[in-house]
């Protein structure tokens, strides 16, 4: 029936594999869950983890070194016994306790082959040092079921996200992508490219884990360079993120040295309001282009 599959990297994932395991056996329904760590470092985190193992239907196993989010997503996919594969990320959370009931009901009632339930944030901000992370979520990736009903795969993430294994047979998640970023996005436009249906329903899960302002930039960056990686090598068509036709714009204007050129002295400025009290989305668009001109023009 269901297999649930978390990759995780220092993160303690049992509180959620503890509440994921309660609703499984609650619903009466045949399951496993595997948890699979992609080489973590913090032995803490990893002492939690193996607590899953204790759990019936429950795995957990530690790669030695780190294969990325696409490998270890599809590595999950070739463990799992079941026809359904719902992926989740470790720092998520079901907002509500029916949950994997809600998914069960849409699986066997519908004939589409993927659904995404949405993603959430708490409606209280976290401390300073974390606002960035937080007034994106809030901002970007929380959006309303209404919308993404309108959008299904410019909004859909692979964080909570439930796909036939048939799906992930002939669509694996692409292993050239090793760092971080992006692979979300590449996913989802396969799907759109070969007319597979996403079904958007009211099912989400919270984010929880708020990185630090300069966490959460420095990983923005990182994806950045990955999609000048996916763009360069052709992975994804040149107008399918707003970053890239942002690019092609202004590279057909002729105005992508002079940006990159700005972003050098622009940067620390932006980075001072990035990492405040009071982040502005704006300014952080605006930083992410000029990084991205900048890369593109080294």
């Amino acid at each position: 029936m269901l297999s649930v599959l978390i990759p995780t990297y220092n993160y303690n994932a049992f509180p959620l594999v503890k509440e994921i395991h309660e609703q499984c056996e609650k619903a009466e329904i045949n399951y496993e869950i595997i948890v699979l760590d992609d080489g973590s470092t913090e032995e803490n985190s990893l002492e939690e983890n193996r607590k899953i193992n204790l759990l019936s239907k429950s795995l957990f196993e530690e790669n030695k070194c780190n294969i990325g989010r696409a490998g270890i997503r599809n590595l999950l996919a070739k463990k799992a016994r079941f026809e359904w594969l719902l992926f989740m990320d470790s720092d998520t959370f079901p907002k509500n306790k029916n949950f994997i009931t809600n998914y069960i009901v849409n699986i066997t009632r519908n004939n589409y082959y993927v659904h995404f339930g949405g993603i959430c944030y708490k409606n209280e901000p976290p401390e300073q040092t974390q606002l960035l992370r937080w007034k994106y979520g809030k901002k970007r990736e929380e959006i309303s079921f209404k919308i993404r009903l309108k959008n299904p795969y410019n909004t859909a993430l692979i964080s909570n996200i439930i796909i036939h294994k048939s799906i992930l047979n002939s669509i694996p998640f692409d292993q050239r992508i090793i760092e971080y970023g992006y692979e979300d996005l590449v996913f989802i436009k396969q799907l759109k490219a070969k007319n597979i249906t996403i079904n958007q329903i009211n099912n989400p899960t919270y984010h929880l884990n708020y990185e630090t302002s300069k966490v959460f930039l420095n990983k923005t960056k990182k994806a950045l360079d990955t999609l000048k990686y996916i763009d360069e090598h052709k992975i994804l068509n040149s107008l399918e993120s707003k970053i890239q036709k942002a690019y092609r714009l202004i590279s057909l204007l002729k105005l992508n040295r002079t940006i990159s050129f700005l972003f050098i002295s622009f940067q620390t400025k932006a980075e001072k309001n990035l990492l405040s009290s009071n982040p502005h989305l704006l300014v952080f668009d605006l930083y992410k282009l000029g990084y991205f001109c900048y890369i593109k023009n080294k």
